[in-house]
């Protein structure tokens, strides 16, 4: 029986799996991801490896391969993770390194590829050829199939859908990236949190206020348990999330006609105030003839689609 691992490399977490040949899931762990150099980041991985094979009782020379999801830009065919613009990881060939240790193949993939491949061996994309997964947490990204296999771009960098610029003022928020008007910067939920943020320093005694008060910080989850609540200022925040997500989806249909939109993060939870209206605005900005055949989906694995997906990169042609 084969037993692969999979590794999902986060800038805040370490997650991993070990599944059997059946893809059932015979361990998982989780652990913070270590950021201080290179080695530790290494160091964090074969740590994580070493737990999954104690709780799964499952020895080292059982493992068939090890596949790793990296929040960065990475070279698939060499095995390099070339840059993490959450860690201090530049250019490492972490393939290597890890062949060298365990003795078996090694496989590494963005991480919103794998989140991609984890919905087409695991979740709700088993059917479909072609579809996109959306991530609308913290950031946004996109993995992408077409025809059956990931798109990944010349130069393996596709899917960078939170920087699809969409507000071209010269005011816009500021991203990350160092651009303006990006996706992420307008309707991730690193920009919910900002806006509530920006509302409540310039008015500290707005309904925002009582959020504050209940939850000590202010996030995008705070946000969305105020607008659940009913408070207005946190449904208009949502409000205009979902209209600029609505924009993203329909940007997708256009130019990719999948069969589905498959969305996980953290911003799903609020399925009701941000999944259903950005469906609405999406069907009408999309072409007609794309929207109607699109199906825009949650993901049914609980934010585990990447480190699932990593574990069948050494299943798929790379």
């Amino acid at each position: 029986m084969s037993f692969p691992i999979g590794i999902d490399l986060g800038g805040t977490k370490i997650a991993g799996v070990l599944v059997n040949s059946k893809n059932k899931v015979i361990a998982e762990i989780k652990m913070n991801t270590q950021r201080k150099n290179q080695s530790t980041g290494i160091d964090g991985i074969k740590a994580v490896i070493g737990q999954l094979l104690v709780e799964s009782e499952v020895s080292p020379h059982k493992l068939t391969s090890i596949g790793l999801g990296v929040a960065g830009h990475v070279n698939v065919e060499q095995g390099i993770i070339i840059y993490c613009p959450n860690l201090p990881i530049k250019k490492l060939n972490v393939s290597s390194v890890l062949q060298k240790e365990y003795n078996i193949p090694v496989y590494i993939e963005n991480d919103a590829n794998a989140a991609a491949i984890g919905e087409k061996y695991f979740g709700v994309a088993m059917d479909n050829e072609n579809f996109v997964c959306v991530t609308l947490g913290t950031g946004i990204g996109a993995g992408i199939f077409i025809n059956g296999s990931v798109y990944r771009g010349s130069t393996g960098g596709a899917g960078e859908l939170g920087h699809m610029i969409l507000d071209f003022s010269p005011d816009a928020p500021l991203c990350g990236c160092g651009n303006r008007g990006c996706f992420e910067a307008l309707a991730s939920g690193t920009a919910v949190a900002r806006k509530a943020k920006e509302i409540f320093a310039t008015h500290p005694d707005s309904l925002i206020s009582s959020g504050v008060e209940a939850e000590g910080e202010i996030t995008a989850r705070m946000v969305t348990k105020m607008a659940q609540k009913g408070n207005k200022v946190a449904l208009k925040i949502l409000k205009d999330a979902a209209n600029i997500i609505g924009i993203g989806f329909a940007n997708i249909v256009n130019l990719f006609n999948p069969e589905k939109i498959i969305v996980t993060g953290s911003l799903v939870e609020a399925e009701d105030l941000i999944l259903k209206p950005a469906i609405k605005i999406m069907t009408q900005r999309a072409f007609s003839t794309n929207a109607r055949v699109v199906k825009v989906v949650k993901s049914e694995l609980n934010n585990k689609a990447g480190v699932l997906g990593a574990t069948a990169l050494g299943q798929i042609k790379l």
